[in-house]
């Protein structure tokens, strides 16, 4: 009786192989979960990003070259700026806003009755200013008015004339003589001397404002 009754007696490792599939299957549990949160978070992410992505594109194909585009402009083609002071009445007011062509002088060179600007290392400002004498030309001014090499300047454009006096000058091959339209109030080749060609950033092209004053010059 006792050898049959222990015939019966379940195997000394049938408590380890009910235990052997329980861990695995607790842990596959736990590693759904964190796959499902997973790619939660992935799916999360995804449906995010389009919106980012587009923002993205649009700064790089839209702003981004229109900022390049106007600094590009503004260095090398065409600048933007306003006249402070009376020195080119009647012709230019103060606080009316300009163009400033900067492209035509690096084909040609500066012609006398252009209206520039100009840039020089002793101004804490730029000039406007009109160009009246041209490279080794010899410029004198006596009771206001302006002769060059020896013949009386015929200037057509509408100014007022001072009885200031200047002494003769001669220019350099890249010089150029300036003076305002508003001959007594102007600072100028006067008094600052003749000015250097590299100094000339461009010329005035158009009036913009006030709109009613519009003019292409």
């Amino acid at each position: 009786m006792m050898d049959k009754f222990q015939s019966h007696k379940s195997p000394p490792t049938a408590k380890r192989s009910f235990s052997t599939p329980y861990t695995p299957a607790e842990f596959t549990l736990i590693t759904d979960r964190e796959d499902e949160t997973y790619q939660h978070e992935i799916i999360h992410v995804e449906q995010r990003s389009p919106l980012g992505w587009l923002l993205l594109q649009e700064i790089i194909q839209v702003v981004l070259p229109a900022l390049v585009l106007a600094l590009v402009i503004h260095l090398f083609l065409a600048q933007a700026t306003i006249v402070y002071g009376r020195s080119m009445e009647p012709n230019l007011f103060e606080a009316q806003r300009l163009i400033i062509d900067k492209i035509s002088y690096r084909f040609r060179s500066p012609q006398r009755n252009d209206i520039v600007v100009i840039n020089m290392p002793i101004m804490d400002e730029m000039l406007v200013k009109r160009v009246v004498g041209l490279p080794g030309e010899t410029v004198e001014i006596h009771n206001g008015i302006v002769s060059i090499d020896g013949r009386e300047l015929n200037e057509a454009f509408p100014h007022n004339l001072s009885e200031y006096d200047a002494p003769k000058v001669t220019l350099g091959p890249l010089q150029y003589f300036v003076l305002g339209d508003n001959r007594g109030n102007s600072n100028d080749s006067r008094s600052f001397g003749s000015v250097q060609r590299e100094f000339i950033i461009g010329r005035v092209w158009m009036r913009y404002w006030p709109l009613n004053q519009f003019r292409i010059f």
